[in-house]
Formats: C-alpha cells, structure tokens, sequence
C-alpha cells in the first residue's frame, strides 16, 4: 500500500500554529483579567477600611483636619475602585475577544484535521480494494492452474 500524505498538511501545520498563538493570547488575557480582579478587590478593601475608619472616627472627638484628610483619601480610593472596575470590565472583554478568536482557530483546525480523517479512511479503503483485487487475481490464477492440471 503507498505511503499515505495529506496535501493540506501545510495548512494544518499552519493553522494548528494559529490555534496555539490564539490560546496563548487567551491565557495571557485570562492573567491580565486575574491581576485587574485583583487590584478591584484590593481598592474595594482599601476603601472599607477607610470607611470603617471614618466610621469609628464620628465616635470620638476628631479634628477637622483629620477628618478633610480621611474624607479626601476616601474619595480617591473610590475613584481607584471604580478606575480599577472599568479596567477589570475592558479586560474582560478583551478576555472574550481572543475566547473567540482562540475557538475560531480550533474550529478552522478541526475542520481540516477531519478531512484528513477522511482522507485516510478512503487511502486506506482504496489500498484494501487494491489488496483485495491482487489477492482475488492470486485465487484466480490459482484456481486456474488447478482446474488446468489434470
């Protein structure tokens, strides 16, 4: 039987490297969206204890300097908490652009692994008819000789 080789197996090589690159921009997005998450919870945790702080300052005596101060500080680390949810927010959908690009290039990869399955399912039923023939043409010839030898 003859050596099977698939003629698209340059695109595959091609487009199995478009599929990997795709996933790693992907898993680059999802670390991007991992350290976005994370500077959103520590800027909502940095904005509860000042307001915890401010909170347990109106129990006590406190000078308005302090408390201008405080109020000022909270006020920023709401700012750094809403910047930090709308970073967050853009990288998540970023996150989702290259899900879709990275899928898109499984499903075009796919697409030609499958035809490649199917090239080898009919290399290999051709080469089993072309057996089989030789084999029957051997019986044949055989029988032949038989029938002919008395």
């Amino acid at each position: 039987m003859k050596k099977f080789r698939f003629p698209l197996e340059s695109v595959k090589t091609i487009r199995d490297l478009h599929a990997q690159r795709a996933r790693e921009a992907f898993t680059a997005e999802l670390r991007l969206l991992e350290e976005a998450e994370d500077r959103l919870r520590r800027a909502r945790d940095r904005r509860r204890a000042l307001s915890d702080s401010i909170i347990a300052t109106r129990a006590v005596p406190f000078h308005s300097g302090e408390l201008s101060a405080a109020l000022t500080a909270y006020h920023l680390s709401v700012q750094a908490e809403a910047d930090a949810a709308k970073v967050r927010g853009e990288t998540n959908v970023r996150l989702e652009q290259a899900r879709e690009r990275w899928m898109e290039c499984r499903r075009q990869l796919e697409m030609v692994q499958r035809l490649e399955h199917r090239a080898r399912l009919e290399h290999r039923a051709s080469g089993d008819k072309s057996e089989q023939a030789a084999l029957d043409e051997i019986g044949s010839l055989a029988l032949a000789r038989a029938a002919a030898s008395p």
